[in-house]
């Protein structure tokens, strides 16, 4: 696991964009959590309800 420390804003507003399309109670469990990615360049957020995908990126 890795520690991300950052500004809230650079966090919170891809991770909202992403989290629109996630259902609370979804027959596949792993349908409910959005993958964060950390590269050099940024941070990534992707989710997906099977037919939709949607990612994100969150300043350097």
């Amino acid at each position: 696991m890795v520690l991300v420390k950052d500004k809230r804003d650079n966090i919170l507003n891809p991770l909202s964009a992403v989290s629109g399309i996630i259902e609370r109670r979804h027959t596949l469990p792993i349908l409910s959590n959005v993958l964060i990615e950390r590269t050099a360049q940024a941070l990534s957020f992707l989710a997906t309800d099977i037919e939709i995908q949607i990612s994100a990126r969150g300043a350097p």
